[in-house]
């Protein structure tokens, strides 16, 4: 009797599950499936889309010679001249695959001992930035243009005092 017993109580709950799986089946195909939703999704930066192009001007009559680039995110793509001549200008670029965005500085010393150092920055999040700096008394350096967006050109120039 035991045995007749656990039989039809298996077979009920075999039955009920059944009609249980048969319903909801029925259920779900009388509902209409749900549209999908349309995503808009505006562009972000990503790495690997950003860079920096430098024109540095030499006005002065003064030869500068290349003290050192730095470019810690990104990969220098044009070098800047090894000698900057009086009068004649250089181009320097880099592009970036950095989540940190592009940085790019390049650093001239003159025949006086000093130097002067063109810095610029992309970053992914905030502003960008060119700056240019003399520390040589006869020379001034000045950003005339500080560009804007994912790939900036900055130009800068440097000019007897």
């Amino acid at each position: 009797m035991i045995t007749t017993t656990a039989r039809r109580i298996t077979a009920a709950l075999v039955l009920s599950g059944a009609l249980c799986g048969l319903g909801a089946g029925m259920a779900s195909a009388a509902t209409p499936a749900a549209p999908v939703a349309q995503l808009s999704v505006s562009p972000i930066q990503s790495h690997g889309s950003t860079g920096i192009t430098m024109i540095i001007d030499n006005t002065s009559g003064t030869d500068l010679t290349l003290d050192g680039v730095s470019n810690p995110y990104g990969h220098l793509q044009d070098r800047p001249a090894q000698v900057l001549r009086a009068h004649t200008s250089t181009t320097v670029s880099d592009y970036s695959d950095s989540g940190e965005g592009a940085q790019l500085d390049v650093t001239y010393s003159t025949p006086n001992g000093g130097t002067v150092d063109f810095y610029a920055t992309v970053p992914l999040a905030g502003s960008n930035s060119a700056t240019a700096t003399s520390l040589d008394p006869a020379l001034t350096a000045t950003t005339l243009q500080a560009g804007t967006g994912w790939h900036p050109t900055d130009e800068f120039t440097v000019a007897a005092a």
